[in-house]
């Protein structure tokens, strides 16, 4: 991949990632219509939005360090982890039948996210960030599989 795809399809992901997320803070909104205060799923639902937006700063700092061809691995990465974790964050608020299977694909996302991620953390915070959010959702998922 030439330069200029590379900024195409980041521009794209940034576009594809404000959508999604705006789409899923919108669902979030109103939580506890109940009366009990909070979904069956909240702390799952936060966990993985903040993946989603750890994500988007790091997409956002990728693309300030375009030039880093170190970085196009964690790019990709950072690109499966957002759309993973808003996913998850969706089915997660409808406490969908398909919630532990996403939860799984999650897991695995987040988990080499991560191990992608700690390779960049001393160098760039969004980085750091991008990582400790992603051990947090794995930790919330992993509850639900019980």
């Amino acid at each position: 991949m030439n330069r200029r795809e590379m900024l195409v399809n980041m521009g794209t992901l940034a576009a594809a990632v404000s959508v999604g997320a705006s789409q899923v803070a919108h669902a979030t909104q109103g939580a506890g219509h109940d009366g009990h205060g909070s979904r069956k799923n909240q702390p799952l639902i936060d966990s993985a939005m903040d993946c989603v937006q750890r994500g988007k700063e790091c997409v956002q700092h990728l693309i300030e360090n375009f030039g880093d061809a170190n970085l196009r691995d964690c790019a990709k990465s950072v690109s499966e982890l957002v759309a993973a974790c808003g996913f998850l964050a969706e089915v997660a608020i409808y406490d969908s039948e398909r919630l532990k299977k996403a939860a799984a694909l999650a897991i695995d996302v987040c988990n080499s996210c991560e191990a992608e991620c700690r390779k960049h953390e001393k160098k760039h915070q969004p980085c750091k960030d991008c990582a400790d959010a992603c051990v947090k959702c794995v930790e919330e998922c992993k509850k639900i599989m019980a």
